[in-house]
């Protein structure tokens, strides 16, 4: 059985999140580097400069990432007419431990900022 937690005194991160869609998630290269250069709210674009993935897949990784709950919008930037979506982590550690069952922790330890 899978569970996920949250340790003493970390703030708790919203929403149930999904082992299984998880580890898949942080086993994926791409999705890796999408979630290290989040350690500050970013849109898609700045991602794909800085981290050289094809904007397409960009995309459709970051969808796995908020499918995942380790990212959320939080906000959006550039002209009216074609903003584009900030994104952040919501959470800034992830701890798998495999004993009887597997459990993953979501460790929150300081406020994101724009």
């Amino acid at each position: 059985m899978s569970r996920a937690s949250q340790s003493e005194g970390e703030a708790p991160t919203s929403g149930a999140m999904e082992t299984r869609r998880v580890l898949e998630s942080v086993t994926d290269e791409d999705v890796l580097a999408l979630f290290q250069q989040l350690w500050r709210p970013k849109t898609v674009s700045k991602l794909v400069e800085e981290c050289g993935i094809p904007k397409s897949t960009a995309y459709r990784k970051m969808d796995e990432l908020e499918s995942s709950g380790l990212i959320a919008p939080v906000g959006e930037t550039g002209r009216a007419a074609s903003p584009a979506t900030k994104y952040r982590r919501t959470v800034d550690e992830i701890r798998i431990r495999i004993h009887d069952s597997v459990t993953v922790e979501y460790l929150t330890h300081q406020t994101h900022i724009d």
